[in-house]
């Protein structure tokens, strides 16, 4: 199967790139709404294992990836250290080869006499070797103070990402937990796994 393009009998969407509508969180107080995300490199995968224990039912994937890159719209508003955060516009984010493991838990249910699945809960790891990142305009009307910001991010990005990556894990795995439910809601457990 090519992963970039869509399987609509299977509900399998594009993947290269993956495209979502929009989504938001709210991070120590600092309201983030994204739009019209575009993240490429989800096909590029280097490695992969996939290990599914059907007495527990809980599916388990992880992928070592070259690049993944995301570019979108953004509106956010927060307070961070002293400064106020009331920026719009473009962005972008880049993770450097990150390797992630993405854990779906299934329940079980029948459709038309056939048993399918469907994820109860998820969780996503990522673990990249750098990040870099892009907020145009974060501080409004200041573009040397945004670009100080983004810098600063940058700058720190690990411990950053130590503390904020995990808001950004739990929202990346509600989507691709509505995206599998899709499939596994077309493709009865006997077809996916070729029987347990």
């Amino acid at each position: 199967m090519q992963l970039g393009h869509s399987k609509p009998e299977i509900g399998l969407p594009v993947l290269e790139p993956l495209f979502i509508p929009s989504w938001a969180i709210n991070l120590q107080g600092i309201k983030q709404s994204y739009r019209n995300y575009k993240m490429w490199g989800l096909t590029n995968i280097t490695s992969m294992r996939v290990d599914m224990n059907f007495e527990a039912r809980i599916l388990e994937i992880e992928a070592q990836f070259l690049d993944v890159k995301g570019e979108f719209e953004y509106e956010m508003h927060g307070r961070l250290l002293i400064m106020e955060l009331n920026g719009k516009g473009p962005g972008f984010v880049n993770f450097v080869k990150p390797n992630a493991t993405l854990t779906f838990k299934l329940g079980e249910y029948e459709k038309r006499r056939k048993k399918h699945y469907k994820v109860t809960g998820s969780k996503l790891v990522v673990a990249p070797q750098s990040v870099s990142a892009n907020f145009d305009n974060i501080i409004n009307g200041d573009k040397e103070l945004s670009d100080n910001i983004n810098k600063m991010f940058n700058d720190n990005w690990k411990g950053l990402f130590e503390e904020i990556g995990p808001t950004y894990e739990d929202a990346c795995a509600q989507v691709f937990q509505g995206i599998f439910n899709r499939v596994l809601s077309k493709v009865p457990v006997d077809e996916l796994f070729g029987g347990e």
